[in-house]
């Protein structure tokens, strides 16, 4: 999908998927940068009970993850950062997912027309990158092997986080990256670095320059 638009006399297009891209890379990027400063104040977190009850819940327009319990043995700067720091890392699955689905929409509707891209507007995301490659006659994506066993992952962790009401988890869970929501550095790295991997090879098969860099 592509934006267009009029800054006086000139005239910029914008990718779509460019820009969730970005947008998960600068939230992975802020997350390293928070977790830098966690890790600098962890003894105070491991002194205090309240992380073992680190509710996630109220999605709306942001993703607010509430403590309820003893976080007036924490300022209120040490909570907010772990809030931060759960949102980026949250946001990360969320926009590198949006990034490949507009991606993939986008070379569907260039290429598609009629019922066919009606049918293909049905399928799942992971559906899309299976069977457009093999609509259009291009080489088809393994879903048994990277990078597809990845974004599977990928499209797992953003719909647990789009579709979640709560869940309770401490943060060793998030610190140790040991949740089901993919909350944690390793997690967020790996689905950034999937969703390049697949932009990159369809790019490739399409005969297109990918303008994107891995963080």
């Amino acid at each position: 999908m592509e934006l267009s638009y009029t800054v006086r006399r000139f005239r910029f297009s914008l990718n779509a998927d460019e820009v969730y891209y970005k947008t998960a890379q600068e939230s992975l990027s802020r997350a390293r940068d928070i977790r830098a400063l966690i890790d600098t104040i962890a003894a105070n977190f491991a002194s205090n009970s309240w992380y073992n009850h680190l509710v996630a819940n109220d999605w709306g327009d942001e993703i607010d993850f509430s403590v309820v319990e003893d976080e007036h043995d924490l300022s209120p700067e040490d909570i907010a950062l772990v809030h931060v720091y759960i949102q980026s890392i949250a946001c990360v699955h969320i926009f590198a997912a949006a990034a490949l689905e507009a991606c993939i929409n986008s070379a569907a509707q260039e290429r598609l027309k009629g019922k066919s891209l009606n049918e293909f507007d049905k399928l799942s995301l992971e559906g899309k990158w299976l069977f457009l490659p093999q609509l259009i006659s291009i080489e088809k994506f393994d879903p048994g092997a990277e990078p597809f066993q990845s974004f599977s992952r990928l499209v797992s962790f953003r719909n647990k986080l789009i579709h979640l009401k709560s869940v309770t988890m401490s943060l060793d869970d998030v610190l140790n990256d040991s949740n089901p929501l993919g909350l944690g550095l390793t997690s967020a790295g790996r689905s950034l670095e999937a969703a390049g991997k697949m932009l990159s090879n369809l790019a490739s098969q399409l005969g297109k320059t990918r303008r994107r860099k891995n963080v």
